[in-house]
């Protein structure tokens, strides 16, 4: 048994993190472990995670023009977070953006009742305060309203010291930020378990007192002058790097982390991934990974490993049926039904399963296969 697990470890680490990446395959598994999947570093096609337990807070500002892709990967987190990370995200809308996506998702509507019983007892999910039908002064008064409400149900305690709040704040946040509380949860948010991810068009949208607290920033396409000179002065980006972001598609963007370890690392992401996955497959991993896929694919691609069998239709018929699926138990259904080993782990890295969890997973299939035919 030992030397078949060996083995499982040894062909998921075959496929290895190619040659002037800039990341170890020690960092990226770190990474991967119960990090969120972006999409893929350009140019090398390595999966980037966004790991939170690596970074040194949970606050994300995601700049852009409009139309550029930023509400995309707001909408990204939000849904991986509250539905795979276990985390709850409350949403402030001041305009209504989010409220198709909210229902969808299968939003609460913001109130202290709600936002304290989904922390006193795990109910996590999007919890959502539409202050879009409201007057402009009213609409602040209530966004600051909901901030003090959040501070204080995260001050109170007695929650999981591993489940944490995020608030999300789109282009109208600008019109709170002279208040207090955003300020303080910027600061100190880490200790109350608190990020904020901030949504907005422009680099100086942002006075530089939060930029500096801000963890992880994701820029998509600009050509502003003024933000673009922050990234060279702030970020360090080389000339080359301001003509790429005047130049990315729909979508492309670069995330910059700062590490615990110091260390202030930007990533060229390809497309972000995974909008609506309520229409397609989420992949979990154990440690809190995710991955999307689109169903028919997953589906086609199950077909072509496995057969069009009997066995096969009852694993697709499952995974249609729940649209979740944990990699672990999807490995061991795979070798059940004969499917290939290294074109299994092929298909599995492709949808951005990081290394780690798939050696994971082939470990864990292989040892409950094991035990079922002893």
């Amino acid at each position: 048994m030992g030397s078949q697990v060996d083995s499982a470890r040894v062909i998921a680490k075959c496929i290895t993190i190619p040659v002037g990446s800039g990341l170890s395959a020690d960092f990226a598994e770190k990474l991967s472990r119960g990090g969120i999947f972006i999409g893929e570093i350009v140019p090398f096609g390595v999966p980037f995670f966004l790991n939170f337990d690596m970074l040194v807070n949970t606050h994300v500002f995601v700049c852009g023009m409009t139309g550029s892709g930023k509400t995309y990967l707001a909408k990204n987190l939000m849904l991986k977070l509250a539905r795979l990370a276990g985390h709850t995200v409350v949403v402030i809308d001041f305009t209504g953006e989010y409220g198709e996506f909210a229902r969808e998702a299968g939003m609460r509507k913001f109130s202290k009742r709600v936002l304290s019983d989904s922390l006193r007892i795990g109910n996590t999910g999007i919890i959502y305060a539409d202050l879009s039908g409201n007057a402009e002064r009213r609409k602040v008064s209530k966004g600051i309203a909901a901030l003090d409400c959040i501070v204080s149900e995260m001050k109170k305690g007695g929650r999981d010291p591993k489940s944490k709040i995020f608030v999300v704040l789109d282009e109208a946040w600008k019109a709170i930020r002279g208040g207090d509380t955003l300020e303080m949860i910027i600061r100190e948010g880490r200790k109350y378990g608190v990020g904020i991810i901030l949504v907005s068009q422009l680099i100086e949208d942002v006075e530089p007192k939060f930029l500096s607290n801000m963890a992880t920033v994701a820029i998509f396409k600009m050509v502003n002058e003024q933000s673009l000179e922050i990234l060279s002065k702030n970020y360090g980006f080389e000339p080359g790097q301001i003509e790429d972001v005047q130049s990315l598609g729909i979508g492309g963007c670069y995330v910059i982390n700062v590490m615990r370890s110091g260390e202030r690392m930007p990533f060229r992401i390809k497309a972000v991934k995974g909008l609506r996955p309520w229409i397609g497959l989420l992949i979990s991993t154990n440690k809190g990974g995710s991955m999307e896929v689109g169903m028919e694919e997953f589906c086609s691609a199950v077909e072509d490993l496995c057969g069009k069998k009997e066995g096969t239709a009852i694993l697709l018929s499952k995974v249609r049926q729940n649209r979740i699926v944990r990699i672990d138990l999807l490995v061991k259904e795979l070798l059940c039904l004969g499917a290939d080993r290294r074109k299994a782990l092929a298909m599995l890295r492709e949808v951005g399963v990081g290394d780690a969890d798939i050696a994971d997973a082939f470990a864990y299939a292989i040892k409950g296969i094991e035990r079922h035919e002893k």
